[in-house]
């Protein structure tokens, strides 16, 4: 069982890996082709589909907006400019909670 914040934007919920990519349920989530259980007082199977790289900035944005102790992991105010969350989000994998 791992921790997650699991942040809302624009009506959908998303999962972000503040460590990278190298994080053990990033690459968890990928060997399984996105299949997860999310567990919050009750068990939900999840389908995890990762977001293009390009559409990224405003949901991390969002996040760390809702996630304060994401803060120290990702290196940006959480009040930047969408084009500075577009440059670090290449290395921020995001999963949208099908």
């Amino acid at each position: 069982m791992l921790p997650v914040v699991v942040a809302m934007f624009d009506g959908n919920r998303y999962l972000v890996s503040m460590l990278g990519e190298n994080a053990g349920w990033v690459q968890n989530v990928r060997a399984t082709e996105g299949r997860a259980t999310l567990r919050s007082g009750h068990r939900e199977k999840v389908q995890l589909v990762e977001v293009p790289v390009d559409l990224r900035a405003p949901i991390l944005r969002a996040y760390l907006q809702q996630a304060p102790g994401a803060r120290p992991h990702i290196r940006i105010s959480r009040d930047a400019s969408l084009t500075e969350f577009q440059s670090i989000a290449p290395t921020i994998p995001v999963f949208r909670v099908e």
